[in-house]
């Protein structure tokens, strides 16, 4: 019932999400003229655009299934830990992964589908594991950057010395707000058009020529931080508290790596913050785990006041969205696509 409401909030949005009138643009040409508008689209995606376009059915079900896809892979990722899904389901749409899985539909659905691609890491099955990563990269070709993090698991990291974890994020927060990183970048738009971002290494140049862009700290980049704060600082506890979980230690390997470089690239583009972002999603599944254990140990300060943070990110969005910009083309905002029936008329022509 979870997975079909999730499907239904996201297949009923219009303009949620930035990417979102693109994609739906797209589907519609296809239903149209039985083609789309390029054909460097990858197999897989084609294939599941296709299949529906081709069947007829309302745009509503193509994309009430895409978004089955990524809370059925994290949700199925997580069944032998049924006690997290509380917070999880929580998470998904108060906090900010709703809003971007809206938006860059194909690789966040390689992000979900990586966290259960885990249990291939855990279980030491390579060939699973290298399966599974060639599997994704039909829906986005930067999944083949996954297919190296199995070796890095070699090793069992302890990690448990916070205070030098927390250095170097705050190392990682002071560079990543300098420009240190716009002189290396003019030599990764041949990567980038490799992995599926073509279409934006382009903004490189101009980056590099402009400077790097001011992300400001505003309440969700701050609730963010917080939380990324609170999961290094309480990680020795949770890893003595789920001594028997396998999965735990290497969540938060990739957390650390996606949080530290994060803030390294907070401030140059968005090209650079998504491939980021197959990191960054193991922050879902750690704050899950940090609530579960404060609630555990009765350490309800901190319980309270991390609950607030995690679950408010959306309202702050929607505030700023509310206040700063135009209602009716923010994609912050949800809309019903059957309220928006002259612009769906509009993409039809």
């Amino acid at each position: 019932m979870s997975l079909l409401l999730f499907g239904f909030i996201a297949g009923a949005r219009y303009n949620v999400g930035v990417d979102h009138l693109s994609y739906l643009s797209e589907y519609l040409r296809i239903q149209h003229t039985g083609h789309p508008t390029k054909e460097t689209f990858e197999s897989g995606f084609l294939f599941i655009t296709n299949a529906f376009a081709n069947s007829g059915f309302h745009f509503f079900f193509y994309f009430a299934f895409l978004a089955i896809l990524q809370i059925g892979f994290i949700y199925y990722a997580l069944r032998d830990r049924k006690y997290l899904l509380p917070y999880i389901g929580l998470l998904i749409m108060l906090g900010p992964y709703f809003l971007n899985w809206m938006n860059g539909i194909r690789q966040c659905i390689v992000m979900c589908f990586f966290v259960f691609l885990v249990e291939f890491i855990v279980k030491k099955k390579f060939w699973y594991y290298a399966a599974g990563i060639l599997l994704a990269t039909t829906m986005h070709r930067s999944a083949l950057i996954l297919l190296p993090v199995y070796f890095i698991f070699f090793k069992d990291y302890k990690l448990e010395n916070n205070k030098i974890l927390l250095l170097i994020l705050l190392l990682c927060i002071i560079i990543g707000s300098t420009p240190t990183w716009l002189h290396i970048m003019t030599n990764l738009d041949g990567l980038l058009a490799f992995l599926g971002y073509d279409r934006y290494s382009q903004e490189i140049g101009r980056m590099v020529s402009e400077g790097l862009r001011d992300t400001a700290w505003g309440p969700s980049r701050i609730g963010l931080l917080v939380i990324d704060i609170a999961i290094i600082w309480f990680y020795p506890g949770m890893r003595d508290y789920y001594k028997d979980d396998k999965y735990l230690p290497i969540y938060f390997l990739l957390f650390l790596i996606g949080t530290y470089l994060y803030n390294l690239f907070v401030n140059t583009s968005h090209i650079f913050i998504r491939p980021i972002g197959y990191f960054t999603i193991f922050k879902l599944p750690l704050t899950a785990y940090l609530l579960y254990y404060l609630y555990s140990i009765r350490n309800n300060i901190a319980f309270w006041v991390l609950c607030i943070v995690a679950y408010t990110h959306i309202y702050f969005m929607v505030y700023k969205a509310t206040i700063i910009h135009n209602v009716a083309n923010e994609t912050s905002i949800y809309k019903f696509f059957f309220d928006h029936t002259d612009a769906l008329n509009s993409l039809l022509l």
